[in-house]
């Protein structure tokens, strides 16, 4: 996970970026859950239940939900969808419900959303998972619709296309952020 997301999209006619960078301990938040050892009945720290579930060796027994568990649940598979060209970027703060974020990735279609603070310079972590199917749901933004997403490996600074809608120049844009 040593790694930053950078989504790149159109806002007022200029490219912008947002950088993401996930960390393990954010996973468990996430999720919605606590997660107690049920051998020892001690209660696991984030990146403690990240490894472990890395490791196959998370038992249903020890988890333990909390009020919004089963909405987290219902989307966490789409997380996926965080690499393709089919989210937005909100580029605003934003109160959804009782929660207050800078910005967020969200689908397109009204199925989830994921709120994110700024820790440092432009650097954002995940905040929250919302479930924009729920039954308490509002309208969110829309968004600014993403032109192309890539990663940066923390280690060898190495860049990866992630996606990319077809009318993006990529090159010309890594040419030009380069000068």
């Amino acid at each position: 996970m040593n790694k930053e997301i950078h989504y790149v999209y159109l806002k007022e006619g200029l490219y912008q970026e947002l950088v993401f960078k996930p960390k393990k301990a954010n996973f468990m938040h996430l999720c919605g859950v606590e997660y107690q050892n049920p051998n020892t009945k001690q209660m696991m720290r984030s990146l403690q239940f990240y490894e472990a579930l890395k490791s196959n060796k998370v038992s249903p027994e020890g988890i333990l939900k909390k009020s919004f568990t089963d909405q987290k649940l219902q989307i966490i598979n789409c997380l996926e969808d965080l690499t393709k060209c089919t989210v937005s970027i909100i580029d605003e703060r934003t109160v959804y419900l009782n929660l207050s974020f800078e910005k967020a990735i969200r689908s397109r279609k009204q199925i989830f959303c994921l709120s994110l603070i700024r820790v440092h310079n432009e650097v954002y972590v995940p905040n929250s998972l919302l479930n924009l199917r729920s039954e308490k749901r509002k309208n969110i933004n829309k968004g600014y619709t993403v032109c192309c997403i890539y990663s940066i490996d923390g280690r060898t600074m190495n860049r990866t296309i992630l996606c990319e809608v077809e009318d993006f120049e990529t090159s010309a844009y890594f040419d030009k952020m380069n000068t």
